[in-house]
């Protein structure tokens, strides 16, 4: 698997600089092979330029949300191939005017049939994914400009164990919650198998009406974490706890799984197993915590979810 992936939001800048220099590394290929002279990576303040110019060097850099030094350079690799050209402005000697060149205007009317032939090819790729993923974008450069990526950090750094959270069952509107809370770490740790799609798309019918039951964890009025007791015989088995990402390292995994054991005694358990693996030394961890021990993981178990490698249980009587 790609470490990138396995990263997850870690690796989040890393990832985003990969992709644009692959992109950046093709579409300089098309221009070349079609014969036109321009380096992608200048391409948003040329048509920054095209489009509101003339202007300074300080108005491109707020139009595009980028530093002066960026904008700089950017400006000298257009210039250094005659697409603009760059005069000190008569109302402020210390910055400079772009302008586009008559070079300039020729290759935005060459480049034009690539570009919308790029943004279809685009547009073909992210499909349907396109607006979620923009919207994400936006979002996260909303956050940025509010305050910087470090002190975000310094907030989350040291978090405090969460007060006043309440559990609950399940009920009209929680079924996207059961999926959200475990889609996100078992597409990070692992892959979705088929058995967690039939209990994410069935969970009323594939759990409860077995005689199971899911657990919510709700603060401050939001949905935070999830985890279902499977019947199985004398047993249950404690499967698909998830806890939101933002509220991790907070105590919120042990008050979930304190609750299901009592609800487990409740319905009249002697016993609750788990099945896990070795990849979330974390999870496995807690477990131990509140007495689980490890037992041998059977076929069935390895059959039932590719991704086991531990089985743990927990008397109760």
């Amino acid at each position: 698997m790609d470490e990138f992936a396995n990263l997850g939001r870690l690796a989040l800048g890393s990832r985003l600089k990969r992709i644009s220099d692959y992109m950046f590394s093709e579409v300089n290929a098309f221009y070349k092979e079609n014969g036109i002279e321009f380096e992608a990576s200048t391409f948003p303040l040329l048509r920054v330029v095209h489009k509101y110019g003339p202007l300074s060097l300080r108005e491109a850099e707020h139009k595009l949300g980028i530093t002066h030094a960026a904008i700089s350079q950017k400006a000298k690799v257009l210039h250094k191939h005659g697409l603009i050209s760059m005069r000190t402005d008569r109302n402020d000697q210390r910055s400079k005017l772009l302008r586009l060149t008559e070079k300039g205007e020729k290759l935005v009317v060459i480049a034009r049939p690539c570009w919308e032939a790029m943004d279809r090819a685009v547009a073909h790729m992210l499909y349907p994914e396109e607006q979620q993923l923009f919207r994400a974008l936006r979002h996260f450069e909303e956050q940025t400009a509010r305050k910087p990526l470090r002190s975000y950090i310094y907030e989350h750094f040291a978090p405090k164990p969460l007060q006043n959270v309440r559990i609950t069952g399940y009920g009209v509107g929680m079924k996207p919650h059961f999926r959200r809370l475990n889609e996100e770490w078992l597409d990070k740790q692992f892959s979705i198998e088929p058995i967690d799609e039939e209990l994410f798309d069935n969970p009323r019918q594939a759990i409860i009406d077995k005689g199971g039951d899911i657990l919510f964890a709700e603060y401050e009025g939001q949905i935070v974490g999830t985890c279902a007791l499977l019947k199985s015989g004398d047993a249950f088995e404690l499967a698909k706890m998830g806890v939101d990402p933002r509220h991790r390292g907070r105590g919120l995994g042990k008050i979930l799984l304190s609750a299901a054991i009592d609800k487990a005694r409740e319905l009249g358990a002697h016993r609750i197993y788990l099945l896990s693996s070795t990849n979330l030394p974390a999870a496995l961890a807690l477990y131990k915590s509140l007495g689980f021990e490890e037992t041998p993981v059977t076929e069935d178990d390895i059959a039932k979810y590719g991704r086991v490698d531990v089985r743990m249980e927990k008397k109760l009587d």
